[in-house]
């Protein structure tokens, strides 16, 4: 990472993370499928302080324009640039942050067939970016 970008460990403290405590209740029929959706959300953001977080859920966040960084105890901090997705896992402390601006959307889910993937291997909390890939995030 060149000097102009600070690195993301000098935006926050690393000691305690936040965690995330606003989950809406799935419906019946969702519980039954197994996966459902909590929320989807876009962001323009532009460089700020961030502090370690937990989910306590999955995410996936797409990176639609802009360059940052990613970081979590098992990855370590990783480059983001605009096509990339990052996903996110419950109960791992992680971060993310533009180094001047983005525009991220981002989908949270849960459910016990999100687990079965993490389990299956189609989803690796050591393997979270995703490089060029608006088309599966849409």
């Amino acid at each position: 990472m060149d000097k102009q970008h600070n690195n993301i460990d000098e935006m926050a403290d690393v000691s305690v993370p936040v965690r995330s405590t606003l989950f809406r209740t799935p419906l019946q029929f969702e519980r039954e499928l197994g996966l459902w959706v909590d929320r989807i959300g876009r962001h323009c953001e532009y460089k700020r302080e961030v502090k370690l977080r937990l989910l306590g859920l999955y995410g996936v966040v797409y990176i639609g324009q802009g360059e940052g960084c990613f970081f979590s105890p098992i990855t370590g901090e990783l480059h983001l640039q605009a096509g990339d997705v990052v996903l996110l896992f419950p109960e791992i402390p992680h971060r993310y942050a533009p180094y001047e601006f983005w525009d991220s959307r981002s989908i949270v889910w849960d459910g016990p067939d999100a687990a079965r993937l993490e389990n299956l291997g189609y989803l690796q909390p050591h393997r979270p970016i995703i490089q060029g890939a608006a088309e599966s995030f849409e």
